[in-house]
């Protein structure tokens, strides 16, 4: 793993585009802030909410949430022009789910009103109601997820719904993400 665990810094990880590195380190991180967000991901969220059960209390919600992993993999495929921070988190507000399973779902989301593709459509009105479904019903509470995480299994990817704001003096930047690689901020400052 990239980063030591949580058990050992308290710490999560978010990756945010450079762009919107300016609004974080001014107003924290709000759901609602960040540039990037709108257009790519919040009718999907809506989706993804619309279906969630019963054992999801009320104040999760997926078009609320900022995410957060609690590790990456050394390797993990990274997007040009991103930022890793850490965030230090309050555990009450935080919300745990299977990332693959929302995963298999975004690009048939995405593609379902683009021509050729209109099959996708009837995929999430049937089988992609359940999957949802299945993502809520898999999810827990965080302080449940540490308890549970050994027994998950490696094909449990714990996505972090962080459901209140992350202040700045929460947050540290740790590194940009250019041509596909990391590069430290001591690194970023010799380089240019």
């Amino acid at each position: 793993m990239l980063f030591p665990d949580y058990d050992e810094t308290h710490l999560l990880y978010h990756i945010a585009s450079i762009s919107d590195l300016k609004t974080i380190f001014k107003y924290g991180l709000r759901f609602n802030r960040r540039l990037s967000y709108k257009g790519k991901y919040h009718d999907f969220h809506r989706f993804m909410d619309k279906n969630r059960t019963m054992n999801v209390p009320g104040w999760v919600m997926r078009e609320k949430a900022v995410f957060a992993s609690l590790n990456f993999k050394d390797c993990q495929v990274w997007h040009s022009h991103s930022a890793i921070l850490s965030v230090r988190i309050n555990e009450d507000y935080c919300w745990v789910a299977n990332e693959n399973t929302a995963n298999y779902l975004y690009e048939p989301f995405i593609l379902n009103h683009i021509p050729g593709f209109a099959s996708l459509s009837d995929f999430l009105y049937n089988k992609g109601k359940e999957i949802a479904k299945e993502y809520w019903e898999n999810s827990m509470s965080f302080k449940e997820y540490l308890l549970k995480k050994s027994c998950l299994g490696s094909d449990y990817d714990a996505e972090v719904l962080m459901m209140n704001d992350i202040k700045p003096n929460d947050i540290k930047l740790l590194a940009i993400i250019t041509d596909h690689r990391i590069v430290t901020i001591d690194e970023l400052n010799q380089t240019y």
